[in-house]
């Protein structure tokens, strides 16, 4: 693969991420006061690998946020995020963020029943530690929500993300059982 194609995938990716969340807006505008919008946020369970290496980790009370737009009643466009920083020994502080949007598909209409999601998903994953890299990936995920009540649903959910190499950060394959909590505006 040659490097001038790997800054055109990044710019396509940062391109489809940047359409998904313009659009949530308008259509968010349009659409009918009986669809909600879904606030929620996940623990997740996490192991990544490339190159021979991986490591696991375990992010508890909440991993990321996320902003579901429904744009039907069996779709919607879920923008979610997550920030972290840490500091290891007396080195330097380092910064990380995933950015993502997926497109939620819902195998039912009624919203009070469980129902089975698929979502495929775009994103970046940033890293400052003396200097900023930044990692594009896609990815598929599934799960199943329960409601509590009209409001209130528990969420879990596997996801696989497959990051592409970007200058010195390699190929990576990310796995994570995602446990949250979903509340809807109306």
């Amino acid at each position: 693969m040659s490097l001038t194609r790997k800054p055109i995938r990044l710019i396509h990716i940062a391109a489809i991420t940047a359409l998904a969340a313009l659009t949530v807006s308008p259509v968010h505008a349009q659409r009918s006061s009986s669809n909600p919008i879904e606030l929620g946020a996940d623990a997740a369970f996490s192991r990544i690998s490339s190159d021979g290496d991986s490591f696991t980790r375990l992010a508890i009370p909440l991993e990321f946020f996320r902003v579901g737009f429904f744009v039907s009643d069996r779709v919607s466009i879920e923008p979610s995020m997550r920030l972290t920083w840490g500091k290891f020994g007396d080195g330097d502080g380092t910064t990380s963020y995933d950015i993502n949007t997926g497109l939620l598909i819902h195998t039912r209409k009624v919203r009070n029943a469980p129902q089975l999601f698929f979502k495929p998903l775009v994103g970046f994953t940033g890293y400052n530690a003396n200097e900023s890299r930044s990692q594009p990936y896609f990815g598929l995920g599934g799960g199943l929500k329960v409601h509590g009540n009209n409001r209130m649903a528990f969420r879990t959910g596997l996801e696989y993300q497959r990051a592409l190499e970007s200058g010195p950060l390699p190929d990576q394959d990310r796995f994570h059982l995602l446990i949250g909590l979903s509340y809807f505006t109306r």
